[in-house]
């Protein structure tokens, strides 16, 4: 925070005529942090991203689900969900959803990290939708203009449905 300051208030007292908006906040060093080091995730090793390599997500499950089926796909707390289970619990919802996801549509998934949430997620993708996850813990002002901006065909929950979905045809 204190290079940030310290940068912006250097550029201003060199240049008097420059917009604040204008002024760069970031140092070189924050800014190949920010462009090249974080968002770029955990490093995949090799041989995993060649096997990956060109497969979308639901293929890439397939695959796994082919030699790793009864192996454990998620584990939450004392919780874990096999392949095999991931995938059977996926297409029972997509198939729910078949009727109201078209390709590239968008999704809300208003749920907790969980299971649930993981579940709904792939089925979304067997469908070929847009996920839009919409964490319980924001505020209500958060999820009403991340609903309204998004416009989600649909909104899947779990447990309690937040006020701001009422508009929006709703599964539980």
């Amino acid at each position: 925070f204190v290079e940030s300051f310290k940068q912006v208030f250097l550029a201003l007292c060199e240049t008097r005529d420059m917009a604040v908006a204008d002024v760069p906040s970031l140092t070189t060093e924050q800014r190949d942090v920010l462009l090249f080091d974080w968002g770029r995730g955990y490093d995949v090793p090799a041989h995993v991203q060649a096997q990956l390599e060109g497969k979308s997500f639901v293929e890439a499950l397939n695959a796994q689900l082919k030699t790793q089926g009864d192996h454990i796909a998620l584990r939450a707390g004392h919780e874990v969900m096999s392949y095999r289970q991931l995938d059977e619990r996926s297409d029972a919802l997509a198939a729910a959803l078949e009727h109201k996801v078209q390709p590239n549509d968008r999704v809300a998934i208003y749920a907790a990290r969980g299971m649930a949430q993981i579940v709904a997620m792939v089925a979304v993708q067997k469908l070929q939708g847009t996920i839009v996850c919409l964490d319980p813990s924001l505020p209500d002002a958060r999820i009403e203009h991340m609903l309204r901006d998004s416009a989600p065909s649909i909104v899947l929950w779990d447990k309690a449905l937040p006020p701001q979905a009422q508009s929006f045809e709703c599964v539980e």
